[in-house]
């Protein structure tokens, strides 16, 4: 792999700043000075809506936020507060662009981030100030914020000394996510049998489903490498969790994280589900399980995932999974963000130059997949030095040469004609 560190290039535009818990980072009418990314913790973003203080955004590790200065605006319209103690760095705005055009990394984040934020607002109705002008409020401690009692949220009063705070869901998943009537086939159980599993982190014993890799029978893989079975789907299985503390994992990972991992989860991973979705909330699968279970699983452990800075590698490979779910539920839009996700989280794994080398077919596998998220995602001039190292590798596998070698020259087939346009 090459190396390559984000790490240090952040670290020479930026500054580190760190916030305790229910601290303003800026709020309405402060002047726009500079664009914040988040290392470590949890932002609530909020705005004002006919005099109404309203929580939009809940923001973690990788998040941007005060992106307003990157709009050349004079002052915020809205308020953005630590939910717990906060790790920033800040960056001046004009060597953040200078930034962004060295690493496109850091583009996708962003825009992302916008259209995140867009496209909330736009569902929201919102009536909100003109963008060049500061928002006029009233004290946001005597306008409570209000209630979204909208279908696929649930939102909770807890009152804490004289203070109300809502808790949503409408952040815990990419916007646009809604409830997919499909339910896993009844006459399927011969491909899992049950398996009784002590949760690494509470100690808890419950009972998980595990896939009999024999009954599996693959009828191909397509060219962006996802495995298609006959009447099964692997992926359905592929997280397990923890109906005591919620813990959430791939099959894969689940007994894999540090003694410093551990110790956050236990500390913070089932405080702050419970503040996204209210106290009752409890994940299961139900018998046969549907597909909004699992997608709240997936949801469960990138959440998780983010808490404990796990690797982007594995970010990635689950973002990648949810891209291939919702594409299965006809969400053409949700799935494109998915995989755009899914891209920036390998992209980082794969030229971060603190990874352990891996192997050099799974080294082979990841490369080809970067260079096809790439492809797909209009990265051509990224795509084209990937595949090239793997056609001209005497040890790539065939398959994969012959998929890295109908990219390649389909990429450049399409340079010489918008060369010629």
């Amino acid at each position: 792999m090459t190396n390559y560190s984000l790490d240090d290039q952040l670290s020479q535009y930026s500054i580190s700043q760190n916030f305790k818990a229910e601290k303003n980072i800026f709020s309405y009418g402060d002047k726009v000075e500079q664009v914040y990314l988040i290392l470590e913790g949890l932002v609530r973003l909020f705005i004002q809506d006919d005099e109404k203080e309203k929580e939009v955004a809940r923001l973690e590790s990788g998040d941007i936020v005060g992106e307003a200065a990157l709009l050349e605006k004079n002052n915020y319209i809205s308020r953005a507060e630590t939910a717990q103690e906060t790790t920033l760095l800040a960056f001046n705005p004009e060597d953040l662009k200078s930034l962004m055009h060295q690493e496109p990394i850091l583009n996708e984040n962003i825009i992302t981030t916008l259209c995140s934020r867009i496209q909330w607002l736009q569902e929201s109705n919102l009536k909100l100030p003109p963008l060049n002008q500061p928002a006029q409020i009233s004290n946001p401690e005597e306008t409570p914020p209000e209630v979204n009692n909208e279908s696929n949220e649930k939102s909770e009063k807890k009152v804490d000394n004289n203070t109300i705070k809502i808790t949503k869901t409408e952040d815990f998943y990419l916007p646009g996510h809604q409830k997919y009537n499909i339910t896993a086939d009844s006459t399927l159980t011969q491909y899992t049998y049950n398996k009784e599993i002590t949760c690494p982190i509470c100690q808890s014993k419950s009972t998980v489903k595990k896939i009999r890799n024999s009954k599996l029978r693959l009828k191909t893989i397509r060219d962006d490498l996802r495995p298609i079975y006959k009447n099964f789907a692997p992926a359905w299985y592929k997280v397990w969790i923890c109906p005591n503390c919620f813990y959430a994992a791939r099959k894969a990972d689940f007994f894999d994280f540090s003694s410093r991992q551990e110790k956050k989860i236990k500390n913070n991973f089932k405080k702050q589900i419970t503040e996204i979705f209210g106290t009752d909330y409890q994940p299961q699968y139900s018998e046969p399980r549907t597909i909004n279970q699992v997608f709240n699983a997936y949801y469960l452990a990138i959440k998780l995932y983010n808490l404990i800075a796990a690797s982007p590698g594995k970010l990635g490979y689950l973002w990648l999974r949810l891209s291939w779910l919702y594409e299965d539920v006809k969400a053409e839009e949700l799935s494109e963000a998915a995989s755009l996700k899914a891209m920036t989280h390998l992209q980082e794994f794969y030229f971060n130059s603190s990874t352990t080398k891996l192997p050099r077919p799974q080294e082979d596998k990841l490369t080809l997949l970067l260079a096809l998220l790439l492809a797909k995602h209009e990265h051509h001039e990224k795509a084209l030095p990937l595949l090239d190292d793997l056609i001209r590798s005497p040890q790539t596998n065939p398959r994969q040469k012959q998929i890295a070698r109908d990219k390649f020259i389909e990429l450049r087939r399409q340079k010489k004609e918008q060369s010629r346009s």
